[in-house]
């Protein structure tokens, strides 16, 4: 009501109403004064939008699960954005960088200087091959760690087409095998 009578109108306000049944309705609400025959009416609509809470909680549900299960894993995915050369990693690829979780992802240059120079090279061809030829990839790579150490990882990635079947991005999965190994010699 605050929103109505300070600005006029009101779009898509969501809230949770109950039916006369005493179940919950989750709606939208849109909402704005109008004039008709020198009286003020608040004109309403409602939408039930339960359908889209429901799926938006069972998305939520989902992606945190994902979190989990690529922590557990020791296992980072990651997307490159062939046109902007953006990056986007999971929260699990950053700590296999050895980076801190605020830190967020760097473009492609920043993370091939994470990457052990010897192993540059073949990364860069993994990538170029992958946009030229439209093929998955898997690699040996070292990434620095921050005591100046390298770890060891398998890096998976795989072409997404666009509509006229070109590669717009790459995406795939990172693996530190240094865990594992030490893992397994425990």
């Amino acid at each position: 009501m605050e929103v109505l009578s300070d600005s006029g109108y009101v779009a898509d306000f969501e809230t949770p109403l109950f039916h006369r049944q005493g179940h919950r309705l989750d709606v939208s609400l849109c909402a704005s004064r109008v004039e008709m025959n020198g009286e003020s009416f608040i004109l309403t609509t409602m939408r039930d939008i339960s359908l889209r809470i429901q799926a938006r909680q069972e998305l939520d549900r989902s992606r945190q699960r994902l979190r989990d299960m690529q922590r557990l894993a020791q296992l980072g995915t990651w997307e490159l954005n062939v046109a902007s050369g953006k990056v986007r990693w999971s929260d699990e690829t950053v700590k296999i960088a050895g980076l801190p979780i605020d830190h967020g992802a760097p473009d492609l240059q920043g993370y091939l200087q994470t990457v052990h120079p010897d192993d540059r090279g073949k990364l860069n061809a993994a990538i170029e091959n992958t946009i030229l030829y439209r093929t998955a990839y898997e690699l040996r790579l070292r990434h620095a760690r921050p005591d100046g150490g390298w770890n060891t990882v398998i890096a998976r990635g795989q072409p997404m087409l666009g509509p006229q079947g070109q590669v717009v991005e790459i995406y795939g999965v990172v693996l530190d095998i240094t865990r594992y190994a030490s893992t397994e010699a425990d």
